[in-house]
């Protein structure tokens, strides 16, 4: 699966560009990693407000380390 990095001062249309990728790859599963909380929040909102939401997994960077350390089989984190 490839790596889209979307970048943007707010209220630069970057919303709309990702809900468009989103909807467009529906059926591979994608996965739209953000930095916060509140941020996974307003996409899950919007996503699912525009019938976009089904099939997306909306994923903290942390969420995202936990799944690339599953699939490659390494180890949790050391403390």
């Amino acid at each position: 699966m490839p790596l889209s990095l979307v970048v943007g001062p707010p209220n630069s249309g970057r919303a709309g560009v990702i809900r468009a990728r989103l909807q467009d790859s529906a059926q591979r599963d994608p996965v739209l990693v953000v930095p916060t909380r509140d941020d996974a929040d307003r996409f899950e909102l919007e996503l699912a407000s525009g019938g976009a939401g089904f099939g997306v997994s909306i994923l903290l960077f942390d969420g995202l380390f936990e799944a690339v350390a599953a699939a490659t089989g390494a180890g949790g984190r050391s403390h």
